[in-house]
């Protein structure tokens, strides 16, 4: 096919190149009249330059349809890249939303709680703690509303900068409820190891803390250091606060006796047992049976000698019984 054209186009060179006059016959199948039509070199060059003319349009065109073609295919690639990373940027969008409304309900349901508590804590006659200045927290009211036009970027900016401005609201708030919890179990704490409820049930004083008669001589005696607290023999005794058991054992005077220290200074004894149920070294919880009424040691009847020790000095435990 090459040298077909090759050689086509040698003879075409030949026309052009020489001045000669060219006829052509045409002979009809059917058998008639012949005719002759006569052209020069010149006129051979004119078609041949249109044929070239032809030749680079259509060449031309083709290059032109396959840019098209082509650019048009790089340009959906490139607009279905962009949409696609709009619409991540969308779904982003959302779950910003999402999530900032998801915080703000957050916040506002613990700062609700915080209040509840505080005002409970007022109620009980708590010492309340220092907490964070509301001042200190970081505003996210006022400012445009988004609407249609606004840029994607932009958007999701200002809702990453609200976020992280709830999120530190929020951390300030957690702070705040843990200095609440931190002093509601210092209290809680207090209250376990202050001796404040009667070591046995159903019991009536029978001698009260201070200088009093003695009672098997009826002579005045110098001090008495605690409550003498008669109930049936055998009536549990309970440690009045938390602790840990210093002494159980005889102790002259005291008969069977119970020891307990606590903290904050605290320290409670119980005299004339007639059993003892702790041993030294453990730890009781305020409310837990340490013993029985008895009348060991320096009695004259069934009771409990019952003292409230605070920092080595004794006091009277109606100071801090309920």
């Amino acid at each position: 096919m090459f040298r077909g054209f090759k050689t086509i186009w040698k003879f075409l060179k030949s026309m052009i190149d020489t001045d000669k006059t060219y006829s052509v016959m045409v002979v009809p199948n059917d058998g008639g009249e012949m005719s002759s039509h006569s052209f020069d070199s010149d006129s051979i060059r004119k078609v041949v330059d249109g044929l070239s003319i032809l030749v680079a349009v259509i060449a031309f065109s083709v290059g032109a349809m396959y840019y098209v073609i082509y650019t048009g295919w790089a340009d959906r690639d490139a607009l279905k890249e962009y949409y696609s990373a709009k619409e991540m940027q969308e779904r982003r969008i959302d779950d910003l939303q999402n999530l900032t409304e998801d915080v703000q309900k957050e916040l506002a349901s613990l700062q609700k709680l915080k209040k509840d508590i505080l005002s409970e804590m007022k109620k009980a006659g708590m010492e309340l703690p220092v907490l964070s200045n509301e001042k200190d927290k970081r505003s996210g009211a006022g400012g445009p509303v988004f609407g249609f036009g606004d840029n994607v970027t932009t958007r999701m900016k200002v809702l990453e900068e609200q976020n992280n401005n709830l999120a530190y609201n929020l951390e300030i708030d957690k702070q705040d409820v843990t200095k609440i919890l931190k002093v509601i179990r210092q209290d809680n704490y207090r209250k376990e190891v202050t001796p404040d409820i009667w070591p046995v049930d159903n019991g009536w004083i029978t001698s009260e803390f201070g200088s009093r008669k003695d009672p098997i001589t009826g002579e005045m005696s110098t001090f008495h250091p605690g409550l003498d607290i008669a109930a049936g023999y055998g009536e549990p005794i309970y440690a009045t606060a938390s602790g840990r058991v210093t002494h159980a054992g005889w102790y002259t005077g005291y008969g069977k006796y119970v020891e307990i220290e606590h903290d904050f200074g605290y320290a409670t004894a119980y005299g004339h047992m007639s059993t003892i149920g702790v041993n030294v070294g453990a730890y009781v919880v305020k409310g837990q049976m340490i013993g029985r009424v008895g009348s060991t040691g320096y009695s004259t009847g069934p009771h409990v000698h019952y003292e409230v020790i605070l920092w080595g000095e004794q006091i009277n435990p109606k100071r801090v019984i309920k």
